[in-house]
This record gives C-alpha cells, sequence and structure tokens, in this order.
C-alpha cells in the first residue's frame, strides 16, 4: 500500500499556482525555506537538512519566473521548479543518526526536529528530540507542538 502523499495537505489551489518564493522570501514557509545552504527541518518535523540540497549549482538558460535567487542559482532537483525544501540530512526517527548541532540530541522512535537557538543565542538551528522526559545531563520535555510549528520546551 502506497504512503499518502502530505507535501503540500491543506495548502489550497495557491499552493499549485503562486511562486514559492518572492522577494527572497519562501510564501510557504513550513514547505520551502530560505536562505539557500541554511539549516532548518524538513516540512514534516520528520527531520533536518540544507535549505536547497548538498549541491546548487547555476544555469544560464534558467527562465526567469523560476531565478528565485539571483545569479541563475537553481537546486540540483528536477522536479522542484527550483524551489527550495530543506534537503534531509538526518531523521530524528533513525537512531543511528550522529548528534549534529546539540551533542545531547535524540534520534529514535519518537523524535522530532524543532529548529532553536540551544547553542548560539543570535543562530536558530534544527535540533531532534523525543516527545518524552529524557534523563541525560539535563532534562528535556517537548510540552506543545502548536499550529505554528512552533514547540514550546523546558530544559531544566
Amino acid at each position: 500500500m502506497a504512503e499518502p502523499v502530505t507535501w503540500g495537505k491543506n495548502k489550497g489551489c495557491s499552493f499549485l499556482t503562486s511562486k514559492c518564493v518572492e522577494s527572497k522570501e519562501p510564501l510557504f514557509s513550513d514547505m520551502f525555506c530560505m536562505p539557500l545552504e541554511g539549516y532548518g527541518c524538513t516540512f514534516d518535523n520528520s527531520g533536518y537538512g540544507i535549505c536547497g540540497t548538498n549541491v546548487n549549482s547555476e544555469d544560464s538558460d534558467l527562465p526567469s519566473s523560476y531565478n528565485y535567487y539571483g545569479g541563475d542559482r537553481v537546486i540540483l532537483d528536477m522536479f522542484a521548479d527550483n524551489c527550495p525544501y530543506n534537503f534531509l540530512q538526518a531523521r530524528c526517527q533513525d537512531s543511528t543518526t550522529s548528534p549534529g548541532f546539540l551533542d545531547k540530541e535524540c534520534f529514535g522512535s519518537g523524535s522530532s526536529c524543532f529548529t532553536g537557538s540551544l547553542v548560539n543565542p543570535s543562530k536558530e538551528v534544527p535540533y531532534c528530540f523525543k516527545r518524552t522526559v529524557l534523563s541525560y545531563l539535563f532534562v528535556c520535555f517537548l510540552s506543545e507542538i502548536s499550529a505554528k510549528r512552533s514547540i514550546r520546551i523546558s530544559i531544566m
């Protein structure tokens, strides 16, 4: 049986008919990302990766309607219409994944991605944590995931 498609779910017709980026800002920030090569969570919070893909290129034949970044930059995904998304590099539910941004990240069953500034207060990066109480050097409890994709977290 095929898995359900959740990409673009409940986004309406404008998700398919509008540009994904205008003035270097994504129109659907939970689906698309900016800046290129920045880090963020995937659209379903199952993991995190680099905005765009891990390799970006230039194409002098790029139609102007797809030139969202200037300089004829393209992401190397022929199905994306040059729309930037967070290219999965670390799957939160994969227990074999090594921590990326924080040595106390938790990978495995029940883990999800969220962004925050736990390491550097001036820059948000993605992290993976379980939605349960963790017993490491600190205790982390993810208490709420809101419709705006924000997660309230307490660290003790």
